[in-house]
């Protein structure tokens, strides 16, 4: 559970829980379902056609929050002016018809859980609402909240809500992917905002060419028919020139007042004319070092074959919308930007007009979104390899328990010694390779869940690799000879026994499995300065080349191992383990020549 006031950190936030993994799950929906991998892709990419911010809101409450499993949400937009934060969209309860809000809710900044996030501008998770003074009812009076800040250039523009009527309905996946929702959101609703000034620009620039277009018309018609009042024809020519010096005055107001990066560019050579303030504070130039010089000679576009596209699609179409690149600054920092561009004419003059809306934080809310898709895959894939596992390995070791004590119990007093003990010996060498599979997949877990800990304490390490060696082979019935080599005189060691049993026995477990029955396994110790080294030999049936690169990954197994059992989480656990304790393993193998397997732990080292 996350606790109110949750930091956002850098616009997406990070997994929370000791256990997690990381991986998003949402109620009733897996996160790789194709409903969400569509509305997530479709709302990150398909809205360049939206131009009002009634469409970007609405479009987020019908593509995304309607399949993320919510009951209610609600989006705020905050009112400036007023200081006041608006209900825009909504869905569930709120709108009970298309695009309606059912008695629209006004919150002052600070007002309730939604004021307080849009002051902060912190994600704040409410597991029970009836514990928080802020919480204010709306339609209904649900039990946990969620509010997430939307976000652009540290300013905040709104905030997405959601109620549920459970308490404690809210995880930390739920709270990363609406806060990356948020962050696309906060780019979508800049980028439409910037695209009204620009049409708004558009439409003063056109106005003020015909205005002076018209004003000199008129003023040489009046000097053709007035020749005789030249000095009053002269004073109305200088009053339009006045008027046009004016508007030219307003049109550059304007033009460096736009909340994105503007630049205009003659096209004949590509000179840049005129920049505004945001375009040279995140270029890192001056206006005097962009002026008269063209983007090639700047270097600003960090990929040239980008610029050749983006000219080429603007010739073509005389025009180019959202299209994606990376601009490089002064500095060397590389940025993502979403840019537009027009043909305008100025001055009897062919130029562009460029606009241009950083999309960095977006690109990173959509490669975090990618990550998790990733670790969604990953984890299906382990559920149904451990399904596998507890299908076919437990299956028969059960069924032997099952069946030599079912033999026992109604057969007991007919047996003779001898096959009393045969049948003990398979209930007991079962039950350890049960308890084995099971323990396997409990450390396997908690290594994967980061709850594996390092406890060294001092142990006698020849006496615990012998008492190792010794209970393998009575839990195999001494299916293989298990000869233990050692080094006289070691010192105690210093580590964590626990952590080098599981590396021990799985080693020798697989050079038993996996060699002929009365095929000799050898263990091997001895120390090299701090490290112990610990070499299992056997002569098996070897692990062939195709299947080395594999070795490491869970539930993966030789090619070669055919019926003979296995989990596939042996070298895995060894892996983790000597992780742990700052060990390494090396495996040389030949198919149907056996393998060596030296692991090399610093288990001498001077004690801190």
């Amino acid at each position: 559970m996350i606790a109110r006031g949750t930091p956002l950190p850098d616009r997406a936030a990070a997994p929370v829980g000791s256990g997690d993994t990381g991986v998003l799950r949402l109620p009733g929906q897996k996160l790789g379902g194709e409903a969400v991998v569509r509305s997530l892709s479709e709302f990150a990419t398909a809205l360049s056609s939206r131009h009002s911010e009634a469409d970007v809101l609405w479009d987020i409450c019908d593509r995304c929050i309607s399949v993320l499993g919510f009951v209610d949400a609600v989006i705020y937009l905050l009112d400036e002016s007023r200081g006041v934060l608006v209900q825009t969209a909504a869905y569930g309860p709120k709108s009970p018809r298309y695009r309606e809000i059912a008695s629209p809710l006004e919150l002052k900044v600070g007002q309730g859980i939604v004021g307080s996030v849009a002051r902060s501008g912190r994600a704040e998770v409410i597991p029970d609402t009836q514990k928080d003074a802020r919480y204010v009812a709306d339609d209904a009076v649900r039990r946990s909240e969620m509010a997430i800040p939307i976000v652009s250039d540290g300013r905040v523009l709104g905030v997405i809500d959601s109620e549920h009527p459970e308490p404690g309905f809210f995880t930390a996946e739920h709270l990363t992917v609406l806060t990356a929702i948020a962050s696309i959101c906060a780019s979508k609703l800049t980028r439409a905002r910037a695209e009204k000034a620009l049409r708004e620009l558009n439409r003063e620039l056109e106005q003020r060419v015909a205005f002076r277009t018209a004003e000199l018309m008129s003023t040489n018609a009046r000097l053709e028919r007035e020749i005789a009042e030249r000095g009053r024809a002269e004073a109305a020519a200088q009053a339009a020139g006045q008027r046009v010096r004016e508007s030219e005055e307003r049109f550059r107001k304007a033009f460096r007042s736009i909340p994105a990066h503007v630049a205009m560019v003659r096209f004949a050579d590509q000179r840049i004319l005129e920049v505004n303030e945001l375009m040279m504070q995140n270029s890192g130039y001056s206006r005097t070092e962009m002026v008269g010089r063209t983007t090639s000679e700047l270097g600003l576009w960090a990929d040239p074959t980008e610029r050749e596209r983006f000219l080429i699609l603007l010739q073509a179409q005389g025009f180019a919308h959202s299209f994606e690149a990376r601009f490089k600054s002064k500095n060397g920092r590389i940025d993502w930007v979403l840019l537009s561009a027009e043909f305008i004419e100025l001055d009897g003059e062919k130029c562009i007009l460029s606009l241009s809306l950083p999309i960095t934080e977006r690109k990173r809310a959509e490669e975090e979104l990618q990550k998790a898709l990733n670790r969604e895959r990953e984890l299906s894939r382990l559920r149904s390899a451990f399904v596998s596992l507890v299908s076919h390995e437990f299956r028969t070791p059960i069924g032997v328990i099952h069946s030599s004590a079912e033999i026992l119990e109604r057969y007991a007093d007919r047996l003779d010694t001898g096959s009393r003990r045969e049948h003990l010996k398979a209930i007991q060498s079962h039950a350890w390779r049960m308890a084995e599979l099971m323990e396997g997949v409990l450390v396997f877990g908690r290594a994967d869940a980061n709850r594996l800990e390092y406890q060294p304490r001092e142990f006698d390490l020849a006496t615990s690799c012998r008492s190792w060696a010794g209970e393998l082979g009575r839990a195999t019935d001494h299916r293989c000879p298990l000869r233990l080599e050692v080094t006289p005189g070691l010192p105690p060691a210093f580590g964590d026994a626990a952590l080098l049993r599981h590396v021990v026995v799985n080693l020798l477990s697989n050079a038993v499995k996996y060699s002929p029955v009365g095929g000799e396994v050898i263990l091997s110790l001895e120390r090299q300065g701090e490290l112990a080294v610990l070499r299992v030999q056997d002569r098996g049936i070897g692990i062939p080349a195709a299947d080395r690169a594999r070795l490491f990954q869970a539930f993966e197994r030789g090619s070669n191992t055919g019926p003979i059992p296995g989990t596939g989480l042996g070298l895995v656990v060894i892996r983790r383990c000597l992780d742990l304790q700052g060990g390494r393993i090396e495996i040389e193998s030949a198919e149907n020549a056996g393998t060596t397997v030296q692991v090399q732990v610093p288990l001498f080292a001077p004690r801190p």
